[in-house]
């Protein structure tokens, strides 16, 4: 378990799939960044290949952000559940506003290697300024990155670390 400032990273074994499969929208993650899909850092491509994230672009509801896509967290959740869009080295970061600066394109936090401190001290710089305040990046078990303060953060401390005993 890694913290910076409020940041806390750790790893739990799940994956984005099957964490969005149980996750309600909320105001705090009204926005959805999607940096890497099946291992794919250039998702513009992915986006024109793939049906329905090309219509959801050209219905204005998906925008190009570096080589990344954002959309409204609720119309993510939609899709996910119409048509499977993670399936294993992803990258996801939940915001409340639309995020308006692209991710460094030498920073990953897809498995199999754990957020490094360094990494979680870029993450703690770059996620406020794109009002983010959680980071999903799975490959083998799913890594996190989530702004957390008080209670939240020692029971989250506390039940990542039980869980990779």
């Amino acid at each position: 378990m890694s913290t910076a400032s409020q940041y806390t990273a750790g790893w739990i074994g799940t994956t984005i799939h099957n964490f969005l499969s149980d996750l309600e929208p909320a105001t705090a993650i009204a926005y959805a960044l999607i940096t890497c899909l099946d291992s794919s850092v250039d998702l513009a491509p992915v986006v024109e290949r793939n049906a329905a994230l090309r219509e959801l672009r050209k219905r204005g509801e998906l925008h190009l952000l570096g080589k990344g896509f954002f959309l409204k967290t609720r119309g993510l959740l939609k899709l996910n559940r119409e048509s499977r869009l993670f399936f294993g080295f992803d990258e996801l970061w939940l915001c409340s506003r639309a995020p308006v600066a692209p991710k460094p394109d030498d920073l990953f936090i897809t498995g199999p290697d754990r957020i490094s401190d360094q990494a979680l001290d870029r993450l703690s710089l770059w996620m406020p300024h794109n009002h983010c305040s959680l980071a999903l990046g799975d490959g083998t078990g799913m890594n996190f990155c989530a702004k957390l303060t008080g209670i939240a953060k020692y029971v989250v401390e506390a039940l990542t670390e039980s869980a990779t005993r």
